[in-house]
Order: C-alpha cells, then structure tokens, then sequence
C-alpha cells in the first residue's frame, strides 16, 4: 500500500491499563523506543478493538485517504464487532528470533519471506528456534513507525486471507517479539514481529 509521506497525529492519552502491563518487563528497557512502541499499540489494539477502531483507525483513513479501500472498509467491520483479547508479554526469545530474520531479509534477501536465506522455511525456524507451539509471524518493509506499521498490518491491503490482521487478532497468542532493522541500501526498515502461546 503506498501512502503519502506524512507523519500520522493523533493526539491520546497513554492506556493505564496496557502501561502497567508493559512496566513489569524488564527486557522492554534493553530494545528500541519503537520496537517499544509496537508492544504497546499491539497491546492497545488487543485490550480493546472498538476503541481502537475509533480513535486510530478512524482517523487514519482521514488522514490518509488512499488507504480507505475495501480491505479497510472490512477492517472497521472486524475491529467493531471484536471483542477485548488477551495481551501479548515479550518474549526475549521471539524477539531474538525476529532480529535474525529481519537481519536476514534485509541483508541478504530480495524480497519479504517467511523463509530463511539457508532455505528454512517457517515451521523449521521455529522449531529450530525452540518454538514448541503455536506460532505467527508478520514481515513489513516501510518506515520506523510502530503505530503506521500495526495499521497497515490490519488494513492488510492485497493480501486476500488478510493473514497479518488475523495473527494481531488472535486470541491464542498471549507472547510477541519483534525487531526493526534497517534495510540495506535502502531508507527502510524491515519489521518481523512473532508471536507465541506460552
């Protein structure tokens, strides 16, 4: 999806309730602002959809009309009938886990995959990795923008079983890593986020 280049304002008050959830992580304090960042939208957008459907989404097809298409016209659909679901701790591991493919397609890769440079492919990854359960995984290319990136992964725009919007909103998950690397050769970063049940 490609969308103007601006900054998204919005203007919120923190949720108490994902904050104090996030604060007792210790190993929130040695990663990125914006890998921060993306633990606590991904966490505002699982402890209440609706409300995250009206004063995010909402506003972001406003503001960025190109993105109001049928994928995101499906989007308001899903987040208004959703109900609250269970957030997501970090987990050192996925995070590690994530950093290693982010760093793989950015560097060595031509393109977005599930599949590792060696020719893993996801199941091998995970289990390689020590991921016994169930296990999702979200790949974007774009900007350093943690809340841009959460959008644009539920919008989902061309991808027909809109598998990003179903893995943020899968209530099976309860753990999440993720990683930002920057792209070789390019002002862009790769995004990996994985997600796990304990």
């Amino acid at each position: 999806m490609e969308l103007e280049v601006k900054p998204f304002k919005i203007n919120l008050v923190r949720v108490t309730k994902v904050d104090s959830f996030l604060t007792s992580f210790k190993s929130l304090q040695r990663i990125s602002p914006e890998e921060q960042a993306l633990y606590y939208w991904v966490n505002v957008l699982r402890s209440d959809p609706p409300l995250f459907r009206k004063q995010i989404i909402e506003p972001f097809l406003e503001q960025f009309p190109e993105a109001n298409t049928s994928y995101a016209k499906s989007l308001l659909s899903d987040l208004g009938n959703q109900a609250p679901i269970s957030l997501v701790a970090p987990s050192e591991l996925l995070s590690n886990t994530a950093k290693e493919q982010a760093s793989d397609i950015a560097f060595k890769q031509k393109g977005i995959s599930h599949s590792s440079s060696d020719g893993r492919n996801f199941q091998q990854r995970m289990k390689d990795a020590g991921v016994t359960t169930c296990a999702g995984e979200n790949i974007l290319e774009g900007n350093k923008d943690a809340l841009k990136a959460v959008v644009i992964l539920l919008i989902d725009q061309g991808v027909p079983g809109k598998g990003h919007r179903k893995t943020l909103l899968n209530p099976s998950f309860d753990l999440m890593g993720c990683s930002f690397v920057p792209k070789k050769n390019s002002e862009n970063y790769i995004l990996v986020q994985l997600f796990s049940c304990q």
